[in-house]
Order: C-alpha cells, then structure tokens, then sequence
C-alpha cells in the first residue's frame, strides 16, 4: 500500500511543493504537491529522493580518526553517540578555556540550496551560544548581494518579484530555470501574458532560452550596462521622478569638499542636527526632515555655493546632480565597449526601461561572485531606484511575514565577541558584521594566526574544500587545525581530514518546519510543518539534533529548550497561537494571512512621522555617506574587476575572459554520485565557442586545459554557438566519483584537477563584502593532448582490418582508422555510430575491445539467417551493408560515446544480463578489466547470458578465455533452443531462459544491475529484476537514441488526451506542444519550459514526434516543451 505524504523539497531555493511516495517503508517516488504556493513543478534532483535516501555511501554511524591526517588510511572506526559527543564536547570546551570561544570556527553549508534550511537557525543558535564570531556560511558568493548589500541602497533586501503582475522582467545573473523552478514557472506564465523578459549573463542557456532580450554581457561588466540605463533615463527624463524626489535621497545637498550631507545645522541657526537641507521649488536650500512625510515641488538637480551660518561658502551639489555627473561617460558606444554588447542590444535594454514597466527583477550568483560586486549591486540598485517601482505591484515588494520567534537572534552572541569576527576589521560592512566569515580570513587565521589563531573547526555540512576557492589552500587549513569535525549525509573531501565524521540524515528522515515560502505574499504566509516520511537510516540524527546534543553537553540546556526540538518550535510559532501538533493537522502547510499593503514606505504613524527606508537618510540611498565614511565610493559606478582583460596592461598569457556556471543537475559540488542525475551531464564541461574552438584547436569532447593566474584545470569541451569568442565558461563542483556510470574520482587540486576552484584564488575580493573572482577572472585555453589522444569529433572513415565470424548469425570487425592516428581511450560499454560512405542511415554499435590504449576499435553485428526474408526495411538494411563488408571497405565513425558504461573498480557486486548479440559490451568490460590489477578490479561479477544455441551464441570462446582469467566472474549461458549436442549442465551452461535465481544471494550487498537486449528482453529482465527487490535506479539498460531530427515538412497535428474527450490542435508556427496546449487552454505539466526540469514529461501512447535538441528521456516519453509532433498524437497524462 503506497502512502502520500505531503511535504516539500529542500533541495534548492525553490523549496517546490512536493508529495513524497513510500511503499513498505520504503521512499519510492516523489510527485507535485498542486496546491502549495510553491508547487506545480519538480526538478531531476527532487525526483532523485529516492536513490538519495538509499544510497550506499551513505554514512550511518560516527567515525573516529586513529591514524594521522596525512596517513593514506585515516583509520575510521565507529563510535557511539555518547563517545563522539563527549569527546568533541570536552575538546571544544577545552579550547574555549584555553584560547576563547572565536578559536573555535565553524562552517555550515548554504540553506538557500541545501536541506540545511531545516537546521540552520538551530545550528547558528549553538553556534552563538558557544559564543563563537566565526561561521564560514560563503554568503558573500552566494546570497550576500542580494540580501544584505542591497541594503546599502535601499535598507533591506530585494524583496520578492512580482512576476504575476509585472510588464517587464529582468534576470541579471540568476538563471531560475536552472536554480529555482518555482519562479521559472511564474515567469514562464508571465511571458505567455505578454510581459517582456530580459536576461543578463554571459551565456543563455536556460532562462536566456525564454528572454525577448539575452544580453551577453562581459563576466563582471554588469555595471557598465546599469550606469549606461540610469544615464539613458536621466537624459530622456523617463525615471520616475515624483519617487526620486520624494523617496531617494537624490534631492538632497551635498558638500562637495567633504563629501557629506549639508545638515540643516550648519545654514541656520534654529535648524536641526537631524535634519538635512534640499532645494525648493526655486532653488533656494531648505530644511528636510526625512523622519517626516517628503515634500513637493522641489528640485532635484542643482549646484551652488551655500553660505553656512558661520559666513563659509561650500560649493554643494544635490546627490542626483552628482548620479547625473558619474553617469555621463557611459554613453551607448562606451556601455557596448566595456560589456561587449552590441550598441543594438544597450538601445534596446535602456528603450525597454525608458517606457517604465512595471518591473520586476532578481539577481543572484552571477552578479556577486566577482571582486566588485558590491559596485554592480549598488549600480543595479540605483537603477532600480530611477524606475520607482519599488514595492508596487508588477516590482519587487515587501513581504509581510506571519509574526515569529527566531531560533538565530545574533545578539545571543555578546557584543565584545561579535566584535572578534574575523575579517570585521578589513570588511565592516559585510559579512563578518553578522558573524559570517570569508575561507580566506578563516585560512589566515588557521596557518598564519592572524589576527589570532583558530584551532578547530566545526562544519555543519559544507565542502569546504571544492566548493570555495583555492582549494588547495584551503586543504592546507584544514589540516593544520588541532581538530575537526564534520556532519553530513556523505563524505566528501572536506569530511576527510576530519577527527570525527558525524552522519546527518537526509530531509526525508527528520521533521522540520518552514515558516514561510519565497515566491509571493502567499507564500511567505505559509507555514509548513513536514513530518519524517521514512526511518532514518542505520544511526543517522538531524543536523539540529547534533547541535541541541552538542549544546546541552557543553551547558546550553535553557538556551536549547533542554533538548526538546519540539519546544523550540512551539517558542517559534507561539505568536500565532499555535503549535506543532496545529500544524501536523494540516499537512499541506497552514496559511497565515497578513495585513498587506504597498509602498510600506509612505505608512505615516500617528506622530505624523514616515516609515521610510532603513538607511542612515531614511531614503533610497543613491549616494551613501555610509560607504563614504568606511572608505568606500558613496556613489555607484562601474568598476572593472581585478585582473579585467580591459586593463592597461594586460597580461598576454591569458588574453580570454573565463566565468563559472553552476550545473543544475547537482547541488553545488554533491549528488555527483547520484545516477539518474549523472547521466544527465556525465563530465566537467567548458563551453566557449565555435570560433575560439577553432582558433585554438579544440573540437566537441576534447579535454582541454585551462588556465589562470592559480593553475590549470582539466575538463570537457562543449562548444556553445551562443557565447562571445573571448569567453570560456566552466562548470564548478567537480571531483565526485560515480561508480554506476564508471567515472571515477578526480583530484580536488594538481594537475589533474577537474575542480575549477582549485585555480581560482581570492588574493583579491570585494572591498565590501569580501566576495572573490569565481565569475570573471583572465584565462587561456588550449588542447590537453595527453588526455585527448585519438579523439575526434563528428565523423571519421575507418576500414574494415579484420573480419570473423562470432556466431552464424554474427561477425565481428576490427576497424582501423584510415588516416592512421591514434584512437581514443573510451569507457567499456560505450558505443559508435556507424555509417557507410555517401549513406545518411546510422546505427549504434557497442564496441567489444577493450577501452585501455586501443589499436582498433571493434564491433560485432548480428544479421539475418538464411531463412528470414530480405526485403528492404530500414531495421535490417544497416546489418546488411556490414554483413557484406570485406576487409579493405571503408565505414564512418562518430566518437565513441555512451553512459552504459559500468564500473571497473568498487566493492558493489556487478550483474550483467544479456541476450545475444547484448552481450557486445559486457565483452568490453571483461577485456578492459583484464588488464587491471586484480586487487583493484571490482569485487564480483555474475553475468547471466541468454541464446538460443550454441549456432547463435556471439563470443563463446573468448568469453571462456575471460572467464578463467578472471577468478571473480561467474558466468551461466541459458540456451533457450539448444541442439542435442550442446553441453547443457545444471552449472555454467543451461536449458530454458534466463533464470535469476544466481541473484539472490547478492542482493544485500546492493549490487548494480546493467541489462542489453532487444527491447522485449529488457522489458522483462526490469521487470523481473525489480521484483527481487533491487531499486529501479540500480538497474541500467542499454539504448541507443539517435540524435533528433526536426523534419522541414512540419504539418499541423491533431493532439488527443488519453482516458478523456480533450484534444488540441498543433501547428508549426506555435512552437512545442506545450506551447500549443497552453495556446488552447488544455493544461499540459509544465516548469522550466526550457527543458531543465522534466516536469512537462508525458506519455506518448501513439504516434510519432521529435525533439527540438538532445534529450535524456525514457522510451516513449516526451518533454512537452521541447518536442513537436510527426503525426497525430495521442498523450497520457
């Protein structure tokens, strides 16, 4: 009996409504959650729940270090609870006595996209009450700029974007079809109503897919193309001046020699020291008081000498006469010569803002990872300010949260420790002033003990290592600490070093509560208590319950509720008069409703003062006095980051401009291990174009290496049409092993390095927020010709070197490549297309040798015996033609590719089922794990082979020769038809079909499943496979899809709704069929829209269709969003 327990995912920002399924206590599938304010939509990696929760790398139980950190074997063993929680209590508490509270640092990993959202207000509760300054949360790349810095404009965070209303829509640097489905499911519905959406980023795929405008910025020139739009709205007067006067501080006088604010004090004798002086409506200076409602008719744009109450002249200048003389320079020819825009595209972006939409923006990563990132938040602000739409409907307004403790309070935390943080001095104004701490500030105080030593380190979950840069430096860190520990669902590079690994359970494990979604006012008034959906694996606790553990250990007991988790959470909504047990009564999350209203700004209270804006001015701060007294520039202005390919003096050996990218098939640098997302993007990418490709040797798929100032990292090309040919675009996060599709583990730093933060250092950052050069950094890239030997790319003509016969239905080919260059090491299991010359037909073929150094590359092809008919259909014309060939005769190849492709090494036992001529990759694993050591080879093997006889039984003999050189092969043929004289016997060859029964003793170990066959054998063998009790995503069967083919013929097409009356029309001028079904009120599942999410997947139960690109879909499946009709269609929803 399955059960459907409603709840939420928390495994991205989106926290998208979900439903999770489990059958005999088992989580075997997640579905949408409809009706909640973030459902309607779930990603790969939410879907992914199930081989998560069940994952053998889990880690289950304490580990204990025994051996020395740079021992090869760390020497875990398990402990209990009480062992390990007492002894990192008493280390802790030991160093705290000895060194102070800010000697202990701890790290925690991001909750905006990890499940740590459910502990993270507990975590930073224990971590405050210990009394220690120091979280490394790497905020400051993340959500630093956008939250807190934005506040240096206008006194709080961005708010949410009201996508529902908006006319227009800009992403700058946040890509939400790749990061957050819940607003790439408003923006998508926003567009089909007509709002125009504009996105800015280097590269488009994803959001920029869907944008009327994508603009390809230069990596860190955001500001240039912000200070061109404020000089556009100020030259065309088309900002909206009423707020600009009335709510910014733009009207205000400012003493050009000191660079402050004019205070009404200092022109007349009765003027207050609060207040601070504008002009009227004839330009005369006079008093303002912004505690108070804002006047009008006065004038924004003013210089003059102003005489003070002492008899000096000051020259002063309204802050906006000041914005209107910094935006002068950047004309449209200048903004298109710093970003690399076309004059074309800047006209178009200013000509959009100058009809003042309603807007509606959000920026994220790809503005804040760069060493001015302050400078472009505080130039994207400003821009934001000019077009008023703050906080009215179709902008970004305010939420009204329901009224609720929180767990986090920083002032649990004393004044004179918070003043320890470090970084607090060198970065006053970001984050260390809450606590938050960069690597780089935590490493210098690690190995140099500047300003004072830490000593140990305390990570609620982050990897540390990868996921900042500078790995290697930051290895370095962690093992000159005293001591370590780490909590977390898997071990990963940074756990490694640790003296105690603690194991976390996964969000599907443990109750949590969410007070509050971010997407719209609904949202934020929805609280949500979600309840375990299974038990916890092995010993695994809550990341909240090891620091309420910790806590009480250490003497927390009334700080943490005396361990009582739910008491915490009843302290949390006791302002709502409710509890936990309220909230388990209403599963699907309760909605608390809030007096809202816009323009929160312009509340006036009773003494007849404004609510205004929490800046030092109580305006929208266009030019910040704050900034100035730290140092900084009080108004915003492009700056170029540090190292820019625009500087004076370029350095020559690195002449391309490189930016990171995060993939949205993973969480940041986990979940690589994780099958069904793996497959979806198996290698580390780079992506530059087609002409730089070219100029500097490079083809799709060679492995190439690129270069910075902090060293060279290796990794895959994809060639992109769309991006700038002086840009090189990297993935991030890379160095996870995923043994179901054979990849391996790489190096978090060295030469062979796949992890692109390995060469990016943070000698330099932001001035403000501490932020470094993640995504805008100068580069080169050229071939790494080791790693690329023999490859190639597209086509490549082969001859026929040798030919056998394997069975009598079967022969093999040895092909040789006629231009005599080396061939490419490949993954056994993997495939070529083959052709003939001139023919534009192409089939798949599993190559047969082994993958380590080939000389040939090998294929066998099975054909018809001679009783079956000839005729002249397509699925047997390919066998045919090979059939015929002859030593001599030319083929083409593409590269060999593939992710059937099962491991050589790894503890797991490794079932092979196969039907005749599907044992042709198996045959390739056998020869490539021939020549692997046997103490390295993978553990066990059973392979299980069906045929009808020994006549058509493909590579008898050789496998035979595999069997006795492998002693942990086991191996039984099944001969479902076999002649008199074939050796049946109760052992290594049978009669019947094949038979499972040699599987069941390896179930508990949790072997890995891979089946080849015809569609009918594979069918049956999941089936069968899957009833033993093996998970559907340990079991992989090779298919083979052709690339798709978009035919120019397009016809309209009638599209019929399975079980129901509904049917729409298709044309070819719509679009996809989703486009269609929108277009005709049919409601089809639908996300991203852009192909990322796979929420729009459906069942084709007849009829024929294409794929617009290259899709991992299931057999008979389409994405709506990406596919078009060949005939008429019938779907299953």
């Amino acid at each position: 009996m399955k059960q459907r327990l409603p709840g939420y995912c928390t495994l991205c920002r989106s926290r998208c409504g979900a439903v999770t399924v489990v059958e005999d206590g088992r989580l075997v599938g997640v579905e949408v959650l409809n009706n909640h304010p973030t459902g309607g939509a779930l990603c790969a990696k939410g879907r992914a729940a199930p081989e998560i929760v069940a994952s053998p790398r889990r880690l289950t139980v304490p580990l204990k270090r025994t051996q020395p950190r740079d021992a090869a074997d760390p020497g875990w063993v398990e402990v209990s609870w009480d062992e390990a929680l007492t002894e990192i209590a008493a280390r802790l508490g030991t160093i705290r006595a000895e060194s102070g509270a800010e000697a202990v640092a701890f790290g925690v990993t991001t909750p905006s996209g990890t499940p740590m959202v459910d502990s993270f207000e507990w975590v930073e509760r224990f971590i405050r009450g210990f009394g220690s300054p120091n979280l490394i949360y790497a905020v400051e790349i993340c959500g630093w700029h956008k939250d807190y810095a934005h506040a240096l404009t206008f006194g709080r965070g961005i708010g949410f974007p009201d996508y529902d209303n908006a006319d227009a829509i800009i992403l700058w640097g946040h890509n939400p079809a790749r990061t957050w489905l819940a607003q790439a499911t408003r923006i998508a519905d926003a567009r089909r109503r007509g709002a125009k959406v504009v996105v800015v980023d280097p590269k488009p795929n994803g959001s920029g897919q869907q944008a009327d405008l994508w603009l390809r910025i230069r990596p860190g020139a955001d500001g240039a193309l912000a200070m061109g739009a404020i000089r556009h709205l100020i030259a065309t007067g088309s900002f909206d001046a009423d707020f600009v006067n009335a709510w910014t501080n733009g009207s205000l006088l400012v003493d050009r020699a000191t660079g402050r604010f004019l205070r009404a004090d200092a022109l007349w004798p009765d003027g207050a020291s609060e207040a601070f002086v504008r002009l009227d409506a004839s330009g005369a200076p006079v008093p303002c008081d912004t505690r108070y409602a804002p006047e009008s008719c006065g004038q924004l744009r003013g210089a003059l000498q102003v005489r003070t109450r002492d008899g000096r002249m000051i020259a002063a200048a309204t802050a906006f006469e000041l914005l209107v003389e910094r935006a002068a320079p950047y004309t449209p020819a200048h903004v298109a010569e710093l970003t690399w825009l076309p004059v074309e595209d800047v006209d178009a972006f200013n000509t959009l803002l100058a009809r003042r939409p309603r807007l509606a923006y959000h920026s994220w990563t790809g503005v804040g990872q760069h060493t001015n990132a302050t400078a472009i938040e505080r130039t994207i602000a400003t821009l934001y300010a000019l077009t008023g739409a703050c906080d009215r409907p179709g902008g970004n307004r305010w939420p009204v949260p329901p009224p609720t403790r929180a767990l986090n309070d920083y002032n649990i935390l004393s004044p004179e420790q918070q003043a320890k943080a470090l970084g607090i001095t060198e970065l006053p104004l970001g984050p260390p002033a809450k606590g938050w701490i960069t690597a780089r500030d935590f490493s210098r105080a690690v190995l140099d003990g500047e300003p004072y030593r830490v000593r140990a380190l305390v990570a609620f979950g982050t990897n540390f290592v990868v996921s900042q840069g500078h790995s290697e430096r930051n290895r370095a860190a962690l093992n000159a600490l005293e001591f370590q520990v780490h909590i977390d669902m898997f071990m990963n590079p940074t756990a490694e070093s640790a003296d105690f690994v603690l194991p976390a359970s996964t969000p599907w494990e443990r109750d949590a509560l969410k007070i509050g979604f971010e997407i719209t006012q609904q949202a934020v008034e929805t609280v949500q208590f979600r309840p375990r959906m299974v038990e916890p694996v092995g010993e695994v606790k809550a990341d909240y319950e090891i620091a309420a553990a910790l806590a009480l250990k250490l003497g927390m007991d009334e700080l943490f509720f005396g361990g009582d988790i739910t008491a915490g959470w009843n302290y949390q909504l006791a302002p709502l008069g409710i509890d936990v047990e309220d909230l388990r009564a209403h599963p699907e999350g309760r909605r608390f409703p809030q007096a809202f209203r816009d323009e929160k700004y312009a509340v006036a209270r009773e003494d007849r003062t404004v609510a205004g804006f929490a800046t030092p001015t109580r305006r929208v701060e266009l030019y910040s006095e704050l900034m100035l007294g730290h140092g900084y520039d009080p108004l915003p202005d492009h700056v170029e980051p540090v190292g820019s390919p625009l500087t004076a003096a370029p350095d020559a050996r690195f002449p391309l401009a490189l930016s990171t990218a995060k993939s949205g098939w993973f969480v940041h640098s986990s979940y690589r291990h994780v099958a069904s997302l793996r497959r979806k993007s198996p290698d580390p990418a780079v992506e530059i174009s087609p002409q730089l490709a070219e100029r500097r040797g490079l083809a799709e798929g060679d492995w190439a290496v690129v270069e910075t100032h902090g060293g060279a990292v290796r990794l895959k090309v994809r060639l992109n049409a769309a991006l700038d040919d002086r840009v090189v675009v990297a993935e991030f996060g890379w160095w996870e092993e995923c043994p179901p599709l054979g990849r391996e583990r790489s190096a978090t730093a060295g030469i062979h390095t796949r992890n692109i933060n390995a060469v990016l250092h943070d000698d330099a950052r932001d001035p403000v927020s501490g932020s470094v050069p993640l995504r805008a950094i100068v580069c080169d890239i050229r071939r790494d010709g080791i790693a690329s030997r023999g490859l190639w790319s597209g086509q490549r003509r082969f001859t026929v070197g040798a030919r056998r016969a394997e069975a009598d239905n079967v022969v093999a080919l040895k092909l040789l490549p006629r231009d005599g260059g080396p061939l490419p090491d490949f993954l056994p299991g993997q495939h070529v297309m083959v052709s003939l010359p001139g023919a534009a037909e192409a089939r798949a073929y599993s190559l047969t040798g082994s993958a380590d150094l080939p000389h040939a590359l090998s294929i066998a092809v099975k054909g018809r015996f001679f009783n079956e008919a000839p005729g002249g259909d397509a699925a047997f014309f390919m066998p045919d033609r090979l059939h015929r060939l002859a030593v001599g005769d030319e083929v083409v190849l593409e590269p060999p590719g593939g992710i059937f492709t099962p491991p050589l090494k790894g503890a797991r036992p490794l079932i092979f089922l196969a039907a005749g001529i599907g044992i042709t990759p198996f045959i390739s694993h056998l020869e490539t794990l021939q020549r692997i050591a046997p103490q390295d080879r993978v553990g066990e093997i059973l392979l299980l082979h069906g045929c009808r006889s020994s006549r058509e039984h493909p590579f008898a003999e050789r496998l035979a020769q595999l069997d006795a050189g492998i002693p942990r092969l086991k191996r039984v043929t099944f001969y479902s038809a076999p002649f008199a004289q074939d050796p049946i016997d109760s052992h290594s060859l049978r009669k019947g079909r094949v038979d499972l029964g040699q599987v069941k003793p390896l179930l508990a170990r949790r072997p890995l499943v891979y089946i080849c066959g015809s569609p009918e054998f594979v069918a049956a063998q999941i089936e069968a496979v899957t009833a033993l009790g093996v998970p559907r995503f340990d079991i992989f069967a090779e298919s083979f899809v052709s690339p798709p083919s978009v035919p120019s013929n397009l016809a309209p097409r009638t599209i019929r709704l399975a079980g129901s009356k509904q049917s729409f029309s298709w044309k070819p001028e719509q679009g996809t069929l989703l486009d269609a079904a929108s277009a005709a009120g049919v409601a089809l599942p639908s996300g991203c829209r852009v192909g990322q999410c796979e929420s729009c997947a459906v069942q084709v139960v007849d009829g024929e269709f294409t794929h617009l690109g290259p899709v991992d879909g299931s057999e008979g499946q389409c994405l709506a969003c990406q596919a078009v009709p060949l005939t008429d269609l019938t779907l299953a929803l």
